[in-house]
């Protein structure tokens, strides 16, 4: 379990260009930059979606509400008419 683990694969040689190698360290640097940056992105805009679910939700709460009260003071007063009270 030690350092023999992955003895079967094959080393590679170490003839590339030291040019070729910084070329292509330099192009996974980039490239993990841009995907850190569509990351964000994306987190942007999940929290811009969550926020406006969480928006309407709120939004239909308040409607109940507002409604709720609305008839039961309609009630009200329609109570109050009919009995005279």
């Amino acid at each position: 379990m030690g350092r023999r683990d992955g003895k079967w694969r094959k080393k590679r040689k170490r003839t590339e260009n030291i040019e070729e190698l910084r070329g292509r360290k330099e192009v996974k640097m980039i490239n993990r930059k841009k995907e850190k940056e569509r990351k964000k992105e994306r987190k942007k805009e999940r929290k811009k979606e969550r926020k406006k679910e969480r928006k309407k939700e709120r939004k239909k709460e308040r409607g109940v509400k507002r409604r709720k009260r609305g008839n039961s003071e309609n009630k009200d007063k329609n109570f109050r008419k009919e009995n005279n009270v």
